[in-house]
């Protein structure tokens, strides 16, 4: 995982276990907080200068999740922090519906986004 070599991911991923800690002993934030991450680091989708490309670890851990991701069968909706956050999940099927990233930048200058989202 490149990503993980790279000092901004690193702080930005530092950053989010920092803010989930304070929100340990409350699971409606803390399950906001997970969304959050289920739909951006685990199952996001970019775009590049090449085409939408895959972001998330979770797709990218499967060929066919990868697949699936890139086909017309999933609904991909924009990046939005407060939309992710109240979105459900289930972890046995491919998620019917997954957020775009713009850049990989609009995911760590959201973090002020989130932190007033999960904090609400």
């Amino acid at each position: 995982m490149p990503f993980h070599a790279d000092q901004r991911y690193a702080d930005y991923c530092q950053r989010y276990g920092a803010l989930a800690c304070q929100f340990l002993n409350d699971p409606v934030r803390l399950r906001r907080l997970e969304r959050y991450f289920w739909f951006t680091n685990e199952f996001a989708l970019v775009e590049t200068p090449e085409g939408r490309r895959i972001f998330g670890a979770g797709i990218a851990s499967s060929l066919a999740e990868c697949e699936y991701a890139l086909s017309a069968q999933p609904e991909v909706l924009p990046f939005d922090v407060e939309a992710i956050c109240a979105h459900q999940f289930r972890i046995d099927q491919m998620q019917p519906r997954l957020f775009v990233l713009q850049s990989v930048e609009r995911l760590y200058s959201s973090f002020d986004r989130l932190e007033k989202t999960v904090r609400a």
